[in-house]
């Protein structure tokens, strides 16, 4: 390993060096019947992430697109925020639709 990573990894650990730095990084894409997908993500690992996305996406027949390739079919209207929890599917998709009604 070559000693400047093993110099920010210390530096990291004392706390010298910031920790984790996230990037906000855009998706797009088709799902199972031609479903347009737009995710936007947090991530510390672009790589890593597009790489299991792509395999989520493909594993249920869908593909991941270009950037632009499905982004002008969708208006931005706001942001829905969840705490990630117990709550059934049926009270979390009736949740999103109630916050959406304002839209």
């Amino acid at each position: 390993m070559p000693q400047d990573n093993i110099k920010k990894a210390i530096m990291k650990g004392t706390g010298e060096l910031p920790g984790t730095t996230y990037e906000e990084c855009t998706y797009e894409g088709f799902g199972p019947g031609g479903v347009a997908i737009f995710m936007e993500v947090l991530t510390d690992n672009k790589n890593r992430t597009v790489a299991e996305i792509r395999h989520l996406i493909t594993k249920y027949g869908g593909n991941l697109g270009e950037n632009g390739s499905v982004s002008w079919m969708f208006d931005t209207k706001g942001q829905i925020i969840l705490k990630r929890d117990d709550q059934d599917e049926n009270t979390l998709f009736e949740d999103v639709i109630d916050a959406g009604r304002g839209f």
